[in-house]
């Protein structure tokens, strides 16, 4: 994180810190008059350790600002062949579909322990990724989300297709 560019914040470098230094996942809402350098605090301090920000709607109401914020569906997507189909079934445990032409396909693991990816299961989550980009048609950005237990091995698989790892803490 970078304080050095950020002055006359003192109250609010420590409510980010507090929030940063928590053992708990923590939601920040930072609000208040236009051009007074909200967006330019929280970059600046967090500086690459952002997970995501998103952006308000000037004056919208709490239902547009949620439905900007974050669109998912209700449940597993699931696509079953017909026999034309070119493509073998999939199923993907949740999807979120963001207004942003982003979309997390979130694959859910209850294990014992640190999944770990291997080759044979690695190529079947590009299998899914794929037979739902081509069934969808979509031309958004899509990345794998791994929720687990207690989290992926990080090792090569992981390395090269997961873009975010939750574990069961991050969610309770």
């Amino acid at each position: 994180m970078s304080k050095k560019n950020i002055s006359g914040r003192k109250a609010e470098i420590t409510l980010l810190q507090q929030a940063l230094s928590s053992a708990n996942s923590e939601f920040i809402a930072v609000y208040g008059r236009r051009r007074v350098g909200k967006t330019y605090l929280v970059r600046e301090f967090f500086d690459n350790a952002l997970c995501f920000e998103i952006t308000g709607i000037h004056r919208a109401s709490l239902n547009d600002q949620l439905a900007n914020f974050v669109q998912t569906s209700d449940g597993p997507w699931r696509y079953m062949p017909v026999k034309e189909s070119p493509f073998g079934g999939a199923q993907i445990d949740l999807l979120i579909d963001r207004r942003d032409a982003t979309i997390n396909i979130c694959e859910i693991k209850f294990y014992q322990g640190e999944f770990t990816l291997d080759a044979a299961y690695t190529n079947e989550l590009r299998r899914k990724m794929n037979v739902f980009r081509q069934v969808t048609g979509t031309r958004k950005n899509i990345f794998l989300t791994m929720i687990t237990t207690y989290g992926v091995t990080d090792n090569a698989y992981r390395k090269d297709l997961v873009s975010n790892v939750l574990t069961l803490d991050a969610l309770f």
